[in-house]
């Protein structure tokens, strides 16, 4: 998701939510305006625009062929789906592209400015990440390598300096920092500079939490038990952390205003539960309050709208299903709803992928099990909260990340995804009517 510091542009991007002719245009705006809009959802992000009335925006978030051949055979059919008239086939077989050493985390974006979708993928075991650029087809030039921190274990877009072009920052597992890369628009970034974090940070993400409209840093720190706040300088620099206390194992955030009061919160999963923090639009987070997920230990969580009532929802992808929380618009949220769809599921992204104009999900399974090993589960929603039987799509092996962009220009949502076994990354293309 691409978030950023209030500006007049805030206006331009006036599209609906997920629907297949604004995918492209959402991607390609928000990338040359460089994150200039206020995110007050994520991802369904709202803005004001000129004429005063409020609109929102999903933004879809950020070779060779070389398949691997375990678990291909053992899949179910592409498409397989329980939702009367839905496509029989969503996406096409998986592309490689070869990147660094335990891809972990993907994200798309325009780093060099040519309205095209490029990658970037955090690599755990080379400690670096990977930026292929895209050439508008589906294809993606071979990966340029850039150093951060010890063991990245996810990579996000943000506009740190205030220059309108696509930056990277970095939560760094083995060293205890995050590591921020500033673009040069052209696709190259500059040394990563360094940023103390808590202990094992497992997550960044980006949101302007005090109003000021430059753009900070939430991050997750799984052994400190904390979330710690960066606040950026708006020249691509950042303050000393403010620890919030978090209960349990923090592993991911994500941000989102989940009680509509037009500041950023944020919601932070952990041990069996999601815990959201609200923010006081100054900086700081009240009290966190923890909202169980039902079976599962919870890793990666994501916000959409998935019911249409207009208040941001959860989905977490936890290591034996899929829980959504529907949000109440008042910082609470209903009991969550636990999806099958496979184990060890580490991802879960949002878009819409057939075409409706509800939001669906797409999952990462790094599981052995044979029926989905290997592969992508969607989920496609029914716009009242509820989602369809799974349908598998074969990827690379120990797939941890996936990420939506319109990488072909055909105005269909495609997928990135990070395999960490295989140290590639897969391009799925969207085949849907």
């Amino acid at each position: 998701m691409l978030r950023g510091p209030k500006t007049e542009f805030s206006g331009v991007l006036s599209i609906w939510r997920g629907s297949r002719s604004s995918i492209r245009w959402a991607a390609m705006a928000s990338l040359l305006f460089s994150l200039s809009c206020s995110s007050i959802w994520d991802p369904f992000l709202v803005h004001r625009c000129p004429n005063g009335e409020v609109c929102d925006v999903d933004m879809v978030d950020s070779g060779s062929s070389d398949m691997p051949s375990s678990g291909a055979s053992d899949m179910p059919p592409n498409g397989a789906s329980d939702l009367a008239g839905k496509p029989p086939t969503l996406f096409g077989t998986a592309t490689n592209f070869p990147v660094g050493s335990g891809p972990n985390s993907v994200v798309v974006g325009d780093f060099s400015g040519d309205m095209k979708l490029d990658l970037a993928i955090a690599n755990a075991n080379s400690d670096n990440i990977s930026v292929l650029l895209g050439n508008g087809l589906g294809g993606f030039a071979a990966a340029v390598n850039f150093p951060v921190g010890s063991r990245p274990n996810s990579v996000v877009v943000g506009n740190f300096n205030g220059d309108l072009k696509l930056d990277l920052v970095t939560a760094n597992t083995g060293s205890n920092n995050v590591s921020v890369l500033l673009g040069n628009g052209l696709g190259g970034f500059a040394a990563a500079s360094n940023f103390p974090g808590g202990a094992s940070p497992t997550s960044v993400e980006v949101g302007d939490f005090n109003g000021d409209q430059k753009t900070d840093l939430a991050i997750a720190n799984f052994q400190s038990s904390n979330v710690s706040v960066l606040r950026g300088n708006g020249i691509g620099g950042f303050g000393t952390a403010t620890n919030i206390f978090v209960l349990g194992v923090p592993f991911w955030v994500a941000v989102g205003d989940f009680n509509r009061d037009f500041k950023p919160d944020l919601a932070v999963s952990n041990t069996g539960s999601v815990s959201v923090l609200p923010g006081n639009g100054t900086g700081g987070f009240g009290t966190a309050t923890n909202f169980s997920i039902g079976t599962g230990v919870p890793l990666s969580v994501v916000v959409g709208d998935f019911n249409g009532d207009l208040k941001p929802d959860l989905a977490v992808a936890t290591r034996s299903n899929v829980g959504v929380l529907l949000g109440k618009g008042t910082g609470s949220f209903d009991t969550a709803i636990n999806i099958p769809v496979g184990d060890e599921n580490r991802w879960v992204a949002v878009g819409d992928f057939d075409g409706d104009l509800k939001p669906d999900l797409a999952v990462a399974i790094a599981s052995a099990t044979a029926n989905y090993r290997n592969s992508i589960g969607v989920l496609l929603g029914n716009g009242a909260g509820g989602f369809g039987a799974a349908s598998y799509f074969p990827v690379g092996l120990a797939p941890f990340s996936v990420a939506v962009g319109d990488f072909n220009g055909d105005l269909k949502p495609d997928l990135a995804v990070a395999n960490g076994n295989s140290d590639n990354v897969s391009v799925l293309l969207n085949q849907s009517p």
